[in-house]
């Protein structure tokens, strides 16, 4: 079934316990996570940062 897991911030230390619950539930190598940023450029400073973010995690990060 799938899984619908909502959230912001991702900066403090309680972020990685929700982000390993996230990949528990998604629960597959490598998934891939939506991003809906503010700032609409993949360009963007931010965006490389979140990239790197979640690939701590094997996950891909996409914009949507």
């Amino acid at each position: 079934m799938p899984k619908l897991v909502v959230y912001s911030a991702q900066d403090t230390p309680e972020d990685h316990a929700v982000n390993l619950e996230l990949m528990r539930l998604i629960a597959k190598p490598e998934p891939h996570i939506a991003w809906i940023p503010s700032d609409f450029r993949s360009s963007s400073h931010w965006f490389h940062a979140k990239v790197a973010y979640y690939a701590r995690y094997d996950a891909v990060l996409e914009s949507m």
